[in-house]
């Protein structure tokens, strides 16, 4: 393969909604390292792909011997600051005030320099570390199941039935005298449902604006210090490749999909699943829960992990602050739910990766009540990808759930034990919001007794060697199917809000240049990657809207084979309201017609012009212009 680097640098106009329109200057974004098989660049999969630097730089965390130590902070911090020339220089500080690392972008010959200045411990790339959704291989039995399905929780406690739900939450209040889930047909839990209680949903956000699963009265938002820095929309789903923390938010305590129809979300949003995040994260959700005394009432889900196989003798060092961290949310009183993972079925150093191997799910120990979360499909059967072991406390329903997807399709349906963790979130929020909660809640016994009460009560292992949550219904509160008295159904979702279902149009192409004129140059792949990068951007992804859109910027592609410059491409992308065109609702962005998505439509609206010598065209969609143009 060819050493290939792309410099990426974005101008212009963005986002004019209804509100002034913003600008942006001097934005580069560099992606590395890919090629296809044709030897030409890959388009990238995720966001993780695009990181902003300038040319020969790198995202360098620096981490100093002493957070507190001021006088040597302050040293080391105005030698960064003669570095990179630069007077703000990003830090974090943690919950007790000492300083845990300074983030810059810098050259190797700069970073080596800096590793050697007096009171630096060490320095460490920003890479991503961690994968979005981890959700793993089988266990053959879970280590802590009990033998005894345990009994119902003698008090007087009054149901709400939820009507035609999501399979999956059926199964979760399906009794133990029930065994075919297809003889019921309504989710039943009790009537607080989380009420009083706060689900910390830590990962890229959520798609809040307009989604009726989302209720503005029961969703709170806090950033990461780095996404407030960096201006990322608190409402927005951040991920790339499809609508992972937008689903996973819904399973917990979302209205039609959720577990906890009453519990308040705190959405936690980072930047991306980087060492940054993770070396700070949950020291975040610990100021917040701290500060708001939110002890005893507070449960973090989190459906991520490690990329790769983790060996417990050698955590790398952010991922051992992370460690420390969640030990102290729960000394502290709070539950913190993790997935198993999903690599049950490949291989790592010839052997199959059957059990839990990624952080944080490999911390679980006696010592440690990290809870995590295998899958099952709807029949109770282990889900063939789903890891387990004695790691893994319980197992929730987590094949073909059904969620809220984030362009507003309703339901998405997808797969993996990411998705079983925050339907267990949610039920552990309905028992902590019981008028007698159903474990003992001492001070700092919180988090180990609310695992140990749902690996002995709170399951029935609907096949064997499978103990699958239960919140605790019986049958005469969940009757099956030809035994139900009329329940009153929960309103039907609303329609989903989007454009009226007007299909991309053929290609406008820009005529031919005049013979002779002088014209950049166009590149097939460098087209298709400028469209990308628009497409998912945050002012892009995600965004929902009944005002005038009009979004535009210019993109200066620079391709580098072997460091040498062969490429430099000059793009316009927009999108822009069609005149007289209403939607019925709202303009989707990202997807203006199902099963046509942004960068879809950018891709043919260049590639369909074949015959104007690159200059490009556009496509109309849902009312929205799509349109990307060679620069003259």
């Amino acid at each position: 393969m060819r050493p290939l680097t792309f410099i990426i640098f974005a101008l212009g106009s963005l986002a004019s909604y209804g509100a002034a329109t913003d600008t942006i200057s001097g934005s580069i974004s560099q992606i590395s390292g890919r090629t296809d098989s044709a030897g030409d660049p890959e388009i990238p999969s995720s966001s993780s792909d695009i990181v902003e630097r300038a040319d020969d730089c790198e995202d360098w965390l620096i981490i100093p011997m002493n957070g507190k130590d001021e006088n040597k902070l302050k040293e080391i911090e105005t030698f960064l600051e003669k570095v990179t020339e630069s007077d703000d220089i990003f830090s974090y500080r943690d919950a007790e005030n000492a300083l845990r690392f300074w983030f810059v972008s810098v050259t190797k010959e700069q970073i080596d320099e800096i590793e050697q200045q007096d009171g630096v411990l060490r320095v460490e790339r920003n890479e991503e570390d961690s994968d979005g959704d981890v959700a793993v291989p089988l266990p053959t039995a879970a280590a802590y199941y009990s033998d005894s399905v345990g009994t119902k929780v003698k008090r007087a406690l009054e149901y709400t039935t939820q009507s035609t739900p999501a399979s999956d939450l059926r199964m979760v209040s399906q009794p133990t005298t029930v065994p075919d889930l297809g003889d019921l047909e309504n989710y039943v839990y009790e009537k607080h449902a989380g009420e009083g209680q706060y689900i910390y949903h830590v990962e890229l956000g959520i798609a809040a604006a307009k989604i009726d699963e989302f209720p503005p009265n029961q969703v709170e938002f806090l950033r990461s210090k780095r996404a407030i820095r960096d201006g990322l929309p608190e409402d927005r789903d951040g991920g790339l490749a499809d609508s992972h923390s937008t689903c996973v938010a819904s399973k917990a305590a979302g209205q039609r999909y959720g577990s906890a129809k009453k519990a308040t979300l705190v959405v936690v949003k980072m930047t991306g699943f980087v060492r940054m995040e993770i070396y700070s994260i949950f020291d975040t959700v610990w100021k917040d829960i701290q500060q708001k005394k939110r002890q005893k009432k507070s449960i973090v889900t989190i459906s991520w992990g490690t990329k790769d196989p983790t060996d417990l003798k050698d955590v790398p060092s952010h991922w051992q602050q992370a460690r420390m961290d969640i030990e102290r949310l729960m000394k502290n009183d709070v539950i913190v739910v993790t997935s198993a993972g999903n690599d049950a079925e490949k291989e790592h150093d010839g052997k199959k990766r059957t059990e839990v191997d990624q952080a944080p799910a490999i911390f679980a120990s006696d010592d440690y009540p990290i809870i995590v979360v295998g899958a099952t499909d709807n029949a109770g059967n282990k889900a063939a990808f789903s890891q387990g072991g004695n790691k893994v406390a319980i197992l929730g329903p987590g094949v073909d759930i059904e969620c809220q997807d984030r362009s507003l399709r309703q339901p998405w349906i997808t797969s993996g034990t990411s998705f079983s963790t925050p339907l267990v979130a949610g039920v552990l929020a309905n028992f902590l919001s019981y008028e007698t909660i159903p474990f003992d809640t001492s001070d700092g016994e919180v988090a180990a007794n609310a695992k140990e009460y749902l690996i002995k009560t709170a399951n029935w292992p609907r096949k064997p060697d499978t103990p699958v949550i239960w919140n605790g219904v019986t049958e005469d509160d969940n009757p099956k199917k030809s035994d139900t008295q009329s329940a009153t159904p929960l309103p039907p979702p609303s329609s989903p809000v989007v454009a009226p279902a007007i299909p991309p149009a053929a290609n406008s192409c820009v005529p031919n240049p005049p013979e002779g004129a002088n014209v950049r140059d166009a590149h097939d792949y460098l087209a298709r990657l400028a469209g990308f990068v628009f497409c998912h951007r945050d002012e892009v992804t995600g965004l929902v809207t009944d005002q005038k859109v009009d979004i535009k910027m210019m993109f200066l592609m620079v391709a580098q084979y072997n460091g040498d410059p062969n490429m430099d491409d000059v793009y316009d992308v927009s999108i822009t309201s069609v005149d007289g065109c209403k939607p019925n609702g709202a303009f989707n962005l990202l997807e203006p017609v199902e099963g046509s998505k942004c960068e879809d439509i950018m891709a043919d609206a260049w590639q369909k012009c074949p015959a104007n010598q690159g200059r490009g065209g556009s496509i109309v969609a849902g009312c929205l212009k799509y349109e990307i143009l060679t620069k003259a």
